[in-house]
């Protein structure tokens, strides 16, 4: 289903394409109060940079696998980038199980796009483009191409936030057990506590809280490539205090 998105030229109209989203740039609201965010997203084929406005642009998210209709094709300062039709829809049909391709990037500055769309017929010109898209694409340039993820401001609070719940629901579970139970519960007492116990629980909600902060600040396909390597220090600390041997 949909257009290969290294097959989609300047001027172009009614376009189906299947992608998946790899990075959300800030949203920029226009005069009318409305918000647009440029979105850098890809297919098996190629990445292109993808115009979206109000609410389908809030709930997207790096990762997304997303269907795209009756969008077109315009420039926006030599770079090719694909809108939504006003009667267009945006759809979102999974997530992350997507080949992609980063290496070839449609919207890469050309100046003979603009000369090569000009002299086609019946393609919309850069006049037509509202003032909200160029807002967009202008916030887009200026935040690293839209490195930076929208929608996920505060990672480190987040983890403190749902370690701290599930502290509070171990603490609720183990006082119910204690008044149900004739069974006597372990009781650690604080200086083990502090030796043994609380390096792991420190350690674990820093990997959890850097984690989640990497997601603002680096693409999905590094981010995945550097998690996968995790099992190999995982090995290396295994054999440094000999839990398993080599």
């Amino acid at each position: 289903f949909g257009r290969p998105i290294k097959d989609i030229r300047p001027g172009q109209k009614n376009l189906h394409v299947v992608f998946i989203v790899l990075e959300v740039g800030h949203p920029t609201v226009t005069k009318e109060n409305r918000e647009v965010r440029t979105c850098k997203v890809a297919d098996a084929t190629a990445c292109i940079n993808v115009s979206i406005w109000d609410e389908p642009g809030q709930l997207l998210a790096p990762g997304d696998i997303v269907r795209l209709t009756k969008g077109y094709a315009s420039i926006w300062r030599n770079c090719l980038t694909l809108y939504s039709g006003k009667n267009g829809d945006i759809q979102k049909i999974g997530e992350f199980c997507l080949v992609f391709n980063e290496q070839l990037n449609m919207s890469e500055p050309n100046p003979a796009l603009a000369t090569q769309m000009n002299q086609s017929s019946g393609t919309p010109n850069n006049n037509s483009i509202s003032s909200g898209n160029n807002n967009g694409n202008n916030n887009n340039n200026n935040n690293n191409g839209g490195r930076h993820a929208g929608t996920f401001h505060f990672p480190l609070s987040v983890v403190v936030c749902h370690l701290v719940i599930k502290f509070l629901l171990s603490l609720l579970c183990r006082a119910v057990w204690n008044c149900y139970s004739s069974k006597q519960r372990v009781i650690v007492d604080w200086e083990n506590y502090v030796k043994k116990v609380a390096g792991t629980g420190v350690t674990s909600g820093l990997d959890i809280g850097f984690s989640n902060w990497g997601l603002e600040l680096i693409t999905v396909s590094l981010y995945t490539m550097t998690k996968s390597t995790s099992i190999i220090f995982i090995l290396g600390f295994a054999l440094l205090f000999k839990l398993e041997q080599k």
